[in-house]
């Protein structure tokens, strides 16, 4: 929450008991304020971050304003960008999808076994004419050094088609899984995994702190297949 409200411009109330007070203190930090605009010179742009950073002539002061923007092309739609936004920079439209992961080590050095359980209540499974059921996910990683910079992001996607029963058993477990491989880059010190369902667009993310082992154990069995080429964001 902390780095969410300081990308955001924000301030987490946290160890306050006084909701109200926490409410004032929101109410008269947002009646006062100054809108900056400006024009940047570019407009080649290609999703790419831009930082801002502004300063004040007065010392003492603390400034609140959003940390950057992705620049695209007005109208233009990324589902990778969106993905990316969401899982790097922790800016979800909605975290309606509850997610628990484990990190296990593989026979491949510094090479990293992620099992998800998602909860298949908040998941859409679409009924077919034969009945079946049909789930379409999209999945977003993400790691970060120890100073929260995003360092990789990697995407896989998830089309199952589940027999009645299938899915009658997933119900029982109350867990979807599924499992990405992947070697995080040098310098990582925690993994964010992302999931969001392609029909309704609700996402969810758990972090997981990385630490590199050398033993190998074994994970359950899980979905999902490995996906080895993380993307430098």
């Amino acid at each position: 929450m902390e780095t969410l409200a300081e990308q955001t411009g924000g301030i987490v109330c946290i160890n306050n008991n006084d909701l109200g007070d926490c409410v004032r203190k929101a109410v008269n930090d947002g009646s006062s304020f100054y809108e900056i605009a400006y024009y940047p010179d570019s407009s080649d742009w290609h999703g790419e971050f831009h930082k801002i950073i502004v300063k004040g002539t007065k010392s003492g002061i603390r400034l609140a304003y959003r940390q950057g923007y992705y620049a695209r092309p007005e109208g233009a739609t990324d589902p990778k960008a969106e993905l990316q936004e969401a899982a790097c920079q922790d800016l979800l439209t909605s975290t309606c999808v509850p997610i628990v992961a484990k990190a296990y080590s593989t026979d491949k050095p510094s090479t990293m076994k992620y099992v998800m359980g998602i909860d298949p209540a908040t998941l859409t499974f679409a009924s077919q004419s034969d009945g079946s059921r049909e789930l379409a996910l999209k999945i977003g990683v993400c790691t970060f050094d120890k100073f929260g910079k995003p360092m990789q992001f990697l995407q896989d996607s998830v089309d199952a088609k589940l027999t009645e029963k299938q899915f009658a058993a997933l119900q029982a477990q109350h867990a979807f899984p599924h499992a990405m491989v992947f070697t995080p880059g040098p310098g990582t010190a925690a993994v964010r995994l992302l999931v969001k369902d392609a029909v309704t667009g609700e996402m969810g993310s758990v972090n997981v702190p990385y630490v590199e082992t050398t033993a190998v154990a074994t994970p359950p069995a899980a979905a999902g297949g490995a996906t080895d080429k993380p993307a430098n964001h």
